[in-house]
């Protein structure tokens, strides 16, 4: 049956297996069949990238977790489209060369935007805060507007904030009481990040969005290289602040 869809009989076995289990590790799946870890491993990613398992993340285990069904985190942060209700208008979003949105539950119903804000992006891991600085310097030498690093290594919070004020590294360009703008303007390229707190069927879900708009080549060479580092970090800090339950 497994090669007939297209399975080695490895990976078919271990499809079955988590079919009827509940969530395992992948050491767990390795003593089952008795098989080398690394090739469970590369049976799982061959599963996970068909859609027919998730990750499932189990809170004191640092162990990801594969089971059933598709395409389903426990802690989900999923990929969306910039929600119509977000203050960034549909013009400034549809001629952007460049946006993304990520969608995550929001436990915590009770947060005010800031508080979510700061869940989020207030806890950068070290190294990626030394990236952050890096980045910056380069783009700096390039002419562009950047955060210091001493802006990055020492995040300042406050109780209340206002349009025109910085929060964090970062101008606001808009606020209300569930959503938040800010972003930077530069010569070679202007962005907006939007963090947006909203309905989402019988709960409620915080949505970070992304826009760039480049005005020249440097502006363009400058997002080919940064984008990959920017959708990974993204979702890395959502992740990070569902599990710290900061969300």
């Amino acid at each position: 049956m497994g090669k007939r869809r297209g399975k080695s009989p490895t990976v078919a076995q271990i499809h079955a297996l988590l079919y009827s289990r509940s969530a395992l590790s992948a050491e767990e799946v390795a003593d089952a069949f008795f098989g080398a870890r690394c090739k469970v491993s590369t049976s799982l990613k061959e599963l996970w990238g068909w859609g027919l398992v998730k990750v499932a993340y189990v809170m004191a285990d640092r162990r990801d977790r594969s089971d059933w069904p598709c395409w389903e985190f426990r802690m989900s942060v999923v990929e969306c489209d910039v929600p119509s209700g977000s203050m960034l208008s549909r013009e400034l979003i549809e001629r952007a060369y460049f946006r993304d949105s990520y969608r995550a539950p929001l436990s915590h119903s009770e947060l005010g935007i800031i508080d979510i804000f700061f869940g989020i992006f207030a806890h950068h891991p070290p190294w990626v805060k030394l990236l952050l600085i890096v980045r910056n310097k380069v783009a700096s030498l390039a002419g562009l507007d950047a955060p210091t690093a001493s802006e990055i290594l020492h995040v300042k919070i406050k109780d209340r904030y206002v349009v025109g004020e910085k929060i964090g590294v970062w101008p606001i360009f808009g606020l209300s009481e569930d959503e938040i703008v800010a972003g930077r303007n530069n010569k070679h390229m202007d962005f907006r990040l939007s963090v947006l707190k909203m309905p989402d069927g019988d709960g409620t879900s915080v949505v970070v969005s992304t826009i760039c708009s480049v005005h020249n080549l440097a502006g363009k060479l400058y997002l080919f290289f940064v984008v990959p580092f920017h959708r990974y970090g993204v979702r890395k800090l959502m992740v990070n602040a569902l599990a710290a339950r900061r969300l």
